[in-house]
């Protein structure tokens, strides 16, 4: 149960934090959690895949993390 509580509040305080973010880099984070394509994220934010993996996608990643920071995450959340 306590494993259970903890995933939700993951959930919440990751869905608090993509709602703060701009709305491409919103459609970006959102993509990848579940899991699409990338070339279908690219297109559904209206960038062509050279600028989607040149400059948006690492933007999107780098203010996510400026507001989660990756290191969050402990081992028991990333298995190997």
């Amino acid at each position: 149960m306590e494993r259970f509580v903890e995933a939700k509040e993951i959930i919440r305080t990751t869905n608090r934090v993509i709602s703060v973010l701009p709305d491409v880099s919103q459609k970006v984070i959102r993509g990848l959690i579940d899991g699409l394509p990338e070339h279908s994220i690219a297109f559904n934010c209206g960038y062509g895949h050279i600028q989607y993996y040149s400059k948006i996608r690492p933007h999107a990643l780098y203010l996510f993390s400026l507001y989660y920071p990756l290191d969050t995450f402990d081992e028991k959340d990333n298995p190997a």
